[in-house]
């Protein structure tokens, strides 16, 4: 990756390796949609595990919400955490994550525009910088069925968990469990559950959201709140 530096009128172009961040140096695997609290709970995890980085610079990390898990990654097991899509996406647009968000999933750009820069309809290929506009897409832009889905059937030769983000915090032991941790000794400093700074109920495009992901809030209704799937298996979707 090129980084420039400029100063006193000149140009300096240096190459940045940030392979590193790509290298799997841990044992355990931890990645989800977006928008779910995950980074707190790495930050808890990665002094009780050895876990991939919590922190990465925008779009070098193949981890942290990766789209489907890698057959290929030469870890002892992975977990996926995810939840109503609708929070999430509330999420991404209250904290401006929207393109920071599809570079770290590897989704293709689009351009984000201003809110009244240009109407959203047939052939629009932008992403309305408000939600509201957003909405008149109605598309998954982060693909958050896909990357569900992947989750749940792909084959991998190591174990996945997939948990819900409502109700991780009241499974810490299966979490701490399923990455072989102590769980006498690590339960009682688990991350407690906080309250959402905001509800997709009380959004004024609750309608619209529930609408876009009636499909996959039917299905992840019917997933248990945590899942293990084994080694080479898969979830019926």
């Amino acid at each position: 990756m090129s980084l420039i530096l400029r100063k006193d009128g000149l140009e300096i172009k240096m190459e940045v390796d940030y392979s590193w961040e790509n290298r799997i140096e841990f044992d355990w695997l931890i990645s989800s949609m977006g928008g779910v609290g995950s980074t707190a709970l790495m930050k808890y995890l990665e002094n009780v595990a050895k876990i991939n980085p919590t922190g990465f610079h925008t779009g070098c990390s193949r981890f942290k919400h990766a789209r489907w898990p890698d057959p290929f990654w030469n870890v002892k097991g992975a977990i996926f955490v995810y939840g109503d899509p609708r929070d999430a996406t509330i999420s991404l647009f209250n904290r401006v994550l929207v393109h920071t968000h599809l570079t770290n999933m590897a989704v293709p750009k689009r351009k984000l525009i201003v809110p009244d820069e240009v109407q959203a309809g047939p052939g629009f290929d932008g992403i309305p910088a408000n939600i509201q506009r957003y909405m008149d897409l109605n598309e998954d832009v982060f693909q958050f069925e896909e990357m569900i889905k992947n989750w749940a059937t792909q084959l991998t030769p190591y174990p996945r968990m997939l948990v819900k983000h409502e109700k991780l915090y009241d499974n810490p032991e299966a979490v701490l469990d399923f990455l072989k941790c102590n769980v006498g000794i690590f339960r009682e400093s688990f991350p407690k559950k906080k309250t959402r700074s905001s509800n997709w109920s009380e959004h004024p495009c609750a309608g619209q959201l529930s609408n876009l992901f009636s499909g996959l809030i039917e299905k992840i209704d019917t997933i248990p709140d945590v899942l293990v799937i084994p080694s080479n298996e898969k979830m019926d979707w």
